[in-house]
């Protein structure tokens, strides 16, 4: 790929626009970038205002969430396979598709204008490219309906219909069957609730809302979890973590479904507990403030760097009693089978699958290799949480997966290797009402 052009060549070029193009070609080109951390990049780099940063964002995950269907409104007028296309091209085609379908009040002409131009200028393409571009971005505008796959093969209408890949669209037809699986697929393009998480130690939900309105943030208090509030769009997030509030640490970012995990662990007045895998550190600092600073935890993980943002994260909640080990430390610990907590939460490394809605990068991003690499993984830590957890203690298993083979199965297998343990569902039935919750994506368990 050519060198993109400098921002001083982009004049009358939407920012929104130019933005995503360079997030989704660094997509195509490096799947394991975060999103999110490429919208903050670009738009930083761009000097995007908040208007045009949500267009950035909005686009960008347009995209991603429906890029095989977007494939699919193109390829009748091209001679080679959209996967033969140069990255550029092929995110400005896909754009063109996505604002044509997916987006209203957008002219077919300026559709194909901008198509043309960010080529001319962001991606500095060929006249004969160029001239391509503008062909195709025609064809597709001229249409007045969207193409729909074929419905011979359920497996490979769900995949292009719901741009999903075909062995993940398998898995969850093997899993739910296919009208659940339908059901599912098509709730993956809707937006995720985005919560925070109030630092109990320091403010109440009314209180945190009360502050936020103060800025001209809207928040509301979360139906589910009393200690959560909830923000009317994602884009609020990056103007919430510009407050003095975040700052003084009266508030934390985090999926509800995650902040429930701290709820299954129930940390209790003088235990010692253990998050084994805890950047970045949004549970251990839970674990504290849960059990009003009465409890001591130890927080480590094998990625040092992300360590230090536990570290970062625990200075700035002032979260009590939280110490921060290495993780050979605790190796070591569990060496000598010291037995030496009363609980322990395993919040593995697992494939995220379950965050699609909020991340779709990820499903383009997941092979089967990896989910089999995960399971190993997530079942050395554990064997090596099994030699830390102190008799009648217990661990807590969580993955953002939904996926058997990195649930299910690893605590099955887990269960042969050490039955002195067994499932412990009652504890997290106890939490689910202590904070009104009817379902779980976690596994207890006891140490006899």
């Amino acid at each position: 790929m050519r060198k993109a052009s400098s921002m001083n060549d982009l004049h009358g070029i939407s920012p929104g626009r130019t933005a995503a193009c360079l997030i989704l070609v660094e997509l195509a080109e490096a799947p394991d970038r975060e999103l999110q951390t490429l919208v903050d990049h670009h738009a930083t780099r761009l000097g995007l205002d908040e208007r045009d940063r949500r267009l950035a964002a909005a686009l960008a995950l347009a995209v991603l969430r429906h890029a095989s269907y977007l494939d699919l409104q193109y390829r009748p007028f091209l001679r080679i396979a959209p996967t033969q296309l140069k990255p550029p091209v092929r995110v400005l085609l896909r754009l063109a598709a996505a604002q044509r379908f997916l987006f209203e009040r957008i002219p077919p002409h300026a559709i194909v204008h901008e198509t043309v131009e960010l080529g001319r200028r962001v991606f500095r393409l060929r006249e004969g490219e160029l001239r391509f571009l503008n062909a195709v971005a025609r064809k597709i505008v001229s249409q007045e309906q969207p193409r729909e796959p074929e419905a011979r093969d359920p497996v490979r209408y769900l995949s292009a219909r719901w741009s999903v890949p075909e062995f993940l669209v398998r898995l969850f037809l093997r899993k739910y069957g296919e009208a659940p699986t339908r059901e599912l697929l098509a709730t993956l393009g809707d937006e995720p609730v985005t919560t925070l998480r109030v630092n109990i130690l320091k403010c109440s939900a009314r209180e945190l809302i009360e502050r936020l309105q103060r800025h001209q943030i809207q928040a509301s208090p979360c139906p589910e979890l009393p200690s959560a509030v909830v923000l009317p769009d994602p884009s609020l997030i990056s103007r919430a973590v510009a407050t003095p509030e975040f700052r003084d640490g009266f508030f934390y970012v985090q999926d509800c479904a995650s902040q429930f995990v701290a709820h299954v662990v129930m940390p209790q007045a003088g235990e010692r507990i253990l998050d084994l895998c805890a950047a970045p550190g949004g549970k251990t600092t839970h674990l504290a403030e849960l059990a009003g600073g009465q409890v001591q935890v130890v927080a480590t993980d094998q990625d040092a760097e992300r360590l230090e943002l536990v570290r970062e994260n625990v200075a700035r909640l002032g979260s009590p009693n939280v110490e921060i080990w290495d993780y050979e430390r605790v190796r070591a610990v569990a060496e000598q089978q010291a037995q030496a907590f009363d609980a322990v939460l395993v919040d593995a490394p697992c494939s995220a699958l379950g965050t699609i809605r909020r991340h779709p990068e990820i499903r383009w991003r997941i092979t089967p290799a990896h989910l089999a690499r995960f399971a190993r993984v997530q079942e050395e830590v554990l064997d090596l949480a099994a030699r830390l957890v102190g008799p009648g203690g217990r661990m807590v298993y969580a993955t953002c997966s939904p996926m058997d083979t990195e649930n299910a199965e690893v605590v099955l297998r887990f269960l042969e290797r050490h039955p002195e343990f067994a499932v412990a569902p009652p504890s997290a039935e106890r939490a689910q009402e202590s904070v009104g919750i009817r379902s779980v994506a976690t596994e207890a368990a006891a140490r006899g």
